[in-house]
């Protein structure tokens, strides 16, 4: 972009903004900001997006700040650029260019962050490496970056609402009633997803839809988006189609299951290095699982066998092995429990209901299980929606079996926890 001689209207506008976002931020009272410098009236008109006739006003509280504004423009199309790559490299989840990417930008744009517009570039990519490759836990950037990414250029747009999204997805929830359901709802309103163009955050959308059982129009997306993927050979595009519809498939069409299920596993079979190993365990994952809620612990145990190995998805999995192998009295699940504190991913919660297998597996009586159901177990399942609902509702019912008739004791400690269960 060729250098300004005074700063445009579209650029007052977004630099006036900001300048009350920071202001804010920073906790500068709006009488040390404009002292000196301009009226009160100009200062809230950059509130109301009337852009001022003199550039002195924005550069005099720029300064105030710590910052100033580039009148040559000399990076405009390199950020350009680098937001264009991270957005297709994003779309491709090719991680590794990813992290390239934000790198890079960063270390480009460094000499720049005493400007206002190319600040705000460094911090959102800044944000993006954090989220993918450091910590996902980014809530003091996600604050700042509600009030101000829709000053930024479309690209970078569209990937920072997918960070949005899956943030707001992953720590407050969509479910209204919740805590923070109107926290998240105004992100989600403000990110406008079901009028989006790009795949990512059309992904995004059907698991809004999902969550609100929408499954049809859930479906209807994900089929749109994998034929997007098809034609451009976006093979882990593909499998992230197919893992969302994992979890959305049992809910409407059971029988069509196998038939995406087989999709996954051709696509698996003949483009396995060109495919994400994060992707494919995620879709072996959410098989497990759907083929455990449906009974079917032949199928379940042939995907669990596969998660086991990451440690992402070790707890879970070695729980319904477990399980499965109790409940089928199968000898091949032989594998042994590692001891809770040697789990390297692994919540509280977990603890809890991986702990009570462990004790299983290593020869605890029935009234050691029983108590610790009854004291540990029932308390942290949380609702009938619960996953750990249904294993532990299915342990109890085997426990009851294995109860001979001189243990009416502990079968009537059984049926009272029993009936705890279905008033969930």
């Amino acid at each position: 972009m060729a250098e300004e001689i005074v700063i445009s209207n579209k650029n007052k506008i977004r630099v006036g903004r900001l300048i009350r976002i920071y202001q804010k931020e920073m906790g500068i009272t709006l009488f040390d900001l404009i002292e000196n410098v301009c009226s009160r009236q100009v200062a809230t008109n950059f509130n109301k997006d009337i852009p001022a006739k003199n550039d002195e006003f924005y550069l005099g509280t720029l300064a105030k700040l710590g910052f100033t504004y580039n009148y040559r423009h000399d990076m405009d199309d390199y950020i350009l650029n680098q937001c264009k790559m991270l957005r297709d490299a994003v779309e491709w989840y090719d991680t590794k260019m990813m992290e390239k990417i934000c790198y890079e930008t960063i270390k480009r744009l460094e000499p720049y962050r005493k400007y206002i517009i190319e600040y705000e570039y460094i911090r959102a990519f800044e944000m993006i490496y954090k989220y993918h490759f450091v910590s996902i836990n980014i809530e003091k950037e996600i604050n700042h970056t509600v009030l101000t990414f829709k000053y930024l250029n479309q690209n970078i747009i569209d990937v920072l609402s997918d960070i949005l999204f899956k943030f707001c997805y992953k720590f407050y929830g969509f479910i209204e009633g919740t805590k923070y359901f109107e926290k998240s709802y105004e992100v989600f309103k403000l990110l406008d997803l079901s009028n989006t163009a790009y795949s990512v955050n059309k992904l995004n959308y059907a698991v809004y839809l999902l969550t609100l059982k929408y499954h049809f129009d859930c479906l209807k997306i994900l089929s749109e988006v994998e034929k997007e993927y098809l034609l451009a050979l976006n093979y882990n595009g593909l499998v992230l189609v197919y893992v969302r519809i994992f979890w959305l498939i049992g809910n409407i069409q059971e029988k069509s299951l196998e038939c995406y299920e087989d999709k996954f596993n051709k696509l698996i079979q003949n483009k396995k290095e060109k495919i994400n190993v994060i992707l494919i365990m995620q879709g072996y994952m959410n098989l497990a699982i759907r083929y455990f809620e449906m009974q079917n612990y032949v199928k379940a145990k042939t995907y669990f066998l596969e998660t086991i190995s990451d440690e992402k998805y070790y707890v879970k999995s070695s729980i319904c092995l477990k399980h499965i192998a109790f409940i089928e009295d199968d000898p091949a699940i032989d594998f042994v429990m590692k001891p809770v504190d040697e789990c390297k991913i692994i919540t509280n919660r977990e603890k809890i209901f991986y702990h009570y297998y462990y004790m299983k597996c290593n020869g605890d009586d029935v009234n050691a299980l029983i108590d610790y159901i009854d004291s540990s177990v029932l308390p942290s399942i949380g609702s009938h929606d619960s996953f750990y609902y249904i294993i532990f509702s299915n342990e109890i019912k085997q426990l009851s079996k294995t109860l001979s008739n001189n243990h009416n004791y502990n079968k009537r400690r059984v049926s009272k926890i029993m009936d705890k269960f279905r008033r969930m």
